[in-house]
């Protein structure tokens, strides 16, 4: 029986990662076509799991995507203090020009 990758209070890792193939697809399909894609729901359902899985290389090449071509940026918001549009903007433009 395969061990359950579930750890409380922790994101689960992309090479532990399991199920939501059709997010994952959706996911993929929005990026591809540059689209928008919102990623909700309450605490502990595995948002940040899933962008990580997201922002992984291996998963993008398994999708038949080229990491190299894209700026992948993950932030946690709550890094953010004071957070407002301002230091958000700030924050994730310095994440993009790190990339660059």
């Amino acid at each position: 029986m395969a061990q359950n990758p579930f750890t409380v209070g922790q994101p689960v890792s992309p090479e532990r990662f399991v199920g939501r193939e059709s997010e994952i697809e959706i996911a993929f399909d929005q990026i591809s076509s540059r689209g928008n894609l919102a990623v909700w729901g309450g605490p502990g359902i595995g948002k940040t799991s899933f962008l990580e899985l997201l922002t992984s290389p291996d998963v993008w090449h398994l999708q038949g995507q080229d990491p190299e071509a894209a700026v992948i940026v993950l932030l946690n918001c709550l890094s953010i203090q004071p957070f407002n549009a301002d230091s958000f903007w700030r924050q994730i433009l310095t994440e993009i020009k790190s990339k660059l």
